[in-house]
């Protein structure tokens, strides 16, 4: 129980200081979104401190603390002085949502406590070895060849990997989000990384579920239509995958993303210089963060963006320039939290962009074909488990089954798309990709992009499926 407690106590620390980050920065029209994007806001400003604290030298082992006092004393100043109101008894049914999807992805946590494991894969090896180099150094603390050569330190070796490459001589721009967020939690709760490493993930998993509902609740009748996208996007397979598969920089770049997208595709209207200046800061956090945690993920925000500015071009005949103030703010404030890391950060995120377009091995060697053959699409709904296949004629069934939904959420987020709705744009940029992805027959790519798209395609199957029910939206915003 104290392995699932953690977790409910890492979700709730990042809630209340994203919470009174948007009382802050952000507009109240919208009291529900903001508290369902809490939690990604709050991760945002802890990992951008981390980030600040450990390039300037200070290991995570000495600064997490502090760090964490300083947020939880700056949230409380905000809720003393600002007295943000909370939509308790509205949240009431996304917590329900949330806790029954911890309880669904982490039940293993009611056996094992902080011995679960799950797959203990390579992946989890790099990030906690990572996460312990980040822990006892700073940033650019280099090894003095003595201890790796002993192999007294394995975490050392992670040098090469976030600031010097010996194969490009130069700093490659590893993302290191994760790694941050692990060392923290090592920090303050004085366990080793791979007995956390379960209950940030899981953690990490609702904030993701929560910053899902929140691109959704978008005005204020459309709380059904968020919690029954929380609720899809909790019983989703493959966002329970990537959470068991320990892709904890998957799971908490997506978390991070879906705030994003719902911060950039905001209605253009005449702003203030005073609250341009607020939310642009507050882009500027989520979009910074989102580069440090997973920077693969950053083209297809710029592309959702680009969509989201010709839609609303399109609707409301605005002047596009007299409107952008926020995001010109949010791009210089970004560039200045990033610093020098910004220019390797493009450079990782190209190779990483090249690595996924392409057959991951090339030749005959696939090792991820899965989305490569018609059964994917029974597995990209979660009809099927991704590495066992059904007998016949249960698996044709769930194959025409999964291509029928596929094609009715293709449709609906087209013509939602076209009226600017940001959780159908985002699924058009991704499935735009998806397409060339196919013609490459890119099997790693098409495997990632299939759990980076649920989201979104779950939302936009939400909002097509409430709308043939004969439900209206009142898109009057707060």
């Amino acid at each position: 129980m104290l392995a699932f407690g953690l977790t409910l106590v890492l979700f709730a620390f990042w809630s209340c200081c994203g919470y009174a980050a948007l009382a802050l920065l952000r507009s109240r029209r919208n009291l529900m979104q903001n508290a369902l994007l809490a939690p990604g806001v709050g991760l945002s400003l802890l990992v951008l401190l981390l980030f600040w604290a450990s390039r300037a030298g200070v290991p995570i082992g000495v600064a997490g603390v502090p760090v964490t006092i300083v947020l939880a004393l700056a949230a409380s100043l905000v809720y003393w002085r600002k007295r943000p109101y909370v939509p308790w008894r509205k949240y009431g049914l996304f917590a329900v949502i949330l806790l029954g999807a911890a309880v669904l992805t982490g039940r293993p946590m009611f056996e094992f406590g902080f011995d679960w494991a799950s797959y203990c894969n390579d992946d989890m090896a790099n990030y906690v070895l990572s996460a312990q180099r980040f822990h006892d150094h700073g940033y650019f603390d280099a090894p003095t060849g003595v201890e790796p050569g002993h192999n007294r330190d394995l975490s050392l070796y992670y040098y090469d990997l976030h600031v010097y490459s010996h194969e490009f001589h130069r700093a490659p721009g590893t993302r290191c989000g994760s790694e941050l967020l692990l060392a923290w939690t090592m920090t303050w709760t004085g366990l080793s990384g791979h007995l956390v490493f379960m209950p940030v993930i899981l953690g990490l998993q609702l904030a993701l579920i929560s910053s899902g509902a929140g691109l959704l609740y978008q005005f204020r009748r459309q709380r059904l239509l968020a919690a029954l996208g929380a609720a899809l996007l909790a019983f989703s397979a493959l966002t329970a995958m990537g959470t068991v598969l320990q892709l904890i920089a998957q799971v908490f770049g997506l978390a991070v993303f879906s705030t994003a997208a719902t911060l950039l595709m905001h209605p253009f209207r005449p702003e203030t210089p005073g609250r341009a200046l607020r939310h642009g800061l507050l882009l500027s956090i989520v979009i910074a963060a989102a580069i440090i945690v997973y920077s693969e993920l950053v083209p297809f925000l710029a592309i959702a963006f680009a969509l989201y500015a010709m839609m609303q071009a399109r609707m409301q005949g605005l002047r596009l320039p007299h409107n952008l103030s926020r995001y010109w703010i949010a791009l210089a404030a970004t560039v200045v939290w990033l610093n020098t890391y910004s220019l390797p950060a493009i450079g990782y995120m190209n190779k990483q962009i090249g690595g996924g377009v392409q057959e991951r091995f090339g030749g005959d060697l696939v090792l991820f074909p899965h989305f490569l053959i018609p059964s994917g699409l029974a597995q990209l709904w979660g009809f099927l488990p991704v590495w066992q296949l059904a007998a016949e004629p249960w698996l044709s069934i769930m194959v025409f089954c999964g291509g029928l939904l596929l094609l009715v959420t293709v449709a609906a987020g087209t013509r939602l798309a076209w009226r600017g709705q940001p959780c159908a744009i985002v699924l058009m940029a991704m499935l735009a990709v998806t397409a060339y992805l196919i013609f490459r027959r890119a099997d790693y790519g098409l495997f990632k992009m299939a759990m980076f798209a649920q989201p979104f395609l779950l939302g936009t199957l939400a909002r097509a499926w409430l709308h043939a029910r004969g439900e209206r939206f009142d898109e009057q915003a707060y």
